[in-house]
């Protein structure tokens, strides 16, 4: 795109603190694309206990945020009609995220786990591997921990132990469209 105001070509504009130059007058997507939204991977379980790998979009800060994009997770899932996730999950489910040393935590409510106990051996993989490889696969994370209240649980159907630090891995019954890690 070429921008002309009063007959002269727009050659730079001011965003923020940063100036964009545009010394042939030619204003390109991608000198905006980093500035305008931000998109991360997410995983999407699917009843089987399998995952599915897509990518969601944000606005550029909350891209960023564990909570956010975990959130935006629940709502893709929900949306795709074959989730893993218990039902009716959804952001108001999560009391809360943070992050540090590479290790997010992540505090679901109690209703949550309540739904969550009713998952089979598929659904809980789907599940839990859901969370943590959409959570790994941001660049400050690397493993994740699950409480419910403020308390870490044993499982959610009895397959997966969550007091520990979970690591991204993939179910035993792998989509095709989900990397190795």
């Amino acid at each position: 795109v070429r921008i002309t105001l009063d007959g002269e070509t727009i050659t730079s504009c001011q965003m923020g603190d940063a100036t964009l130059n545009f010394p042939d007058g030619l204003i390109h997507r991608a000198d905006f694309a980093s500035r305008i939204g931000g998109s991360f991977d997410v995983y999407l379980p699917h009843a089987d206990g399998s995952l599915e790998k897509t990518a969601g979009a944000l606005s550029m800060q909350r891209a960023h945020s564990p909570r956010d994009v975990l959130a935006e997770m629940f709502a893709l899932s929900e949306r795709n009609g074959d989730s893993a996730l218990p039902a009716g999950a959804c952001e108001n489910d999560i009391l809360g995220v943070s992050v540090a040393n590479g290790v997010c935590t992540v505090n679901f409510t109690a209703d949550f786990y309540r739904r969550a106990l009713l998952m089979n051996a598929e659904e809980e993989r789907g599940c839990v591997y859901a969370i943590v490889n959409t959570l790994c696969a941001m660049k400050e994370i690397s493993g994740v921990r699950i409480l419910v209240e403020g308390v870490a649980v044993e499982s959610f159907g009895g397959e997966i132990y969550l007091k520990a630090l979970l690591l991204p891995t993939l179910p035993s019954k792998e989509s095709e469209e989900t990397p190795a890690y």
